[in-house]
């Protein structure tokens, strides 16, 4: 572990970058609080830390303008149970494990597929959050 010296101050510091941090952190920073995100991985890992993101989830992405990004990196893959008579068998039934499809999932939540037009007003993103107006020390 290297120990690194911050070389600034901050009013915030959020330790950990996992989904929660980083919510964190933006929410804070479009509050205009001045915030510092540390994690203890060094680079950003190249592999998955989750299956998938929830509906909620994908609406604060979307709210920061961060859906493109998230869908760009996602992997392609359908989330299925496969059971089967035994292990070795090859014959088997597929089996919904619960999670909404894509088609599910837009229908209850605003997405970039949906035109704006055919967004209700109560799914679209509110007006920035207003910026802290307390001084600085």
């Amino acid at each position: 572990m290297v120990r690194v010296k911050l070389s600034r101050t901050c009013e915030v510091l959020v330790a950990g970058a996992g989904p929660g941090g980083l919510v964190a952190a933006i929410t804070l920073a479009r509050y205009g609080i001045d915030v510092v995100l540390i994690d203890k991985r060094s680079t950003p890992s190249g592999l998955s830390r989750s299956l998938v993101v929830s509906t909620r989830g994908m609406e604060l992405m979307r709210r920061f303008g961060l859906e493109q990004a998230v869908r760009s990196g996602a992997a392609d893959v359908k989330i299925r149970a496969w059971v089967t008579p035994d292990l070795a068998s090859g014959q088997g039934t597929e089996m919904p494990l619960g999670s909404p499809s894509d088609a599910e999932a837009a229908s209850c939540s605003g997405s970039s597929r949906m035109t704006p037009a055919s967004v209700p007003p109560s799914r679209t993103p509110g007006p920035e959050p207003p910026r802290a107006s307390a001084p600085r020390t």
